[in-house]
């Protein structure tokens, strides 16, 4: 979930933000317990979606042999 310094950022700011305005509007925990499984389902999808996830795991600066 947390691949990278700014969605992190970003996923973080989402929860509380919507468990302030899901308590705000007097949802209270169910509220909270929503923004959740409504930030899993879009990153979950965002992870799906991106054709990055087909590269090849591979070191930074580590060289490239053939046969």
């Amino acid at each position: 979930m947390f691949k990278g310094r700014t969605r992190a950022i970003v996923t973080v700011t989402a929860m509380i933000e919507g468990g302030l305005a899901s308590w705000a509007l007097g949802a209270g925990w169910l509220g909270l317990l929503a923004m959740v499984a409504l930030v899993t389902a879009v990153d979950s999808l965002w992870g799906v979606l991106r054709p990055e996830r087909y590269r090849p795991l591979t070191r930074q600066g580590a060289a490239r042999r053939t046969g």
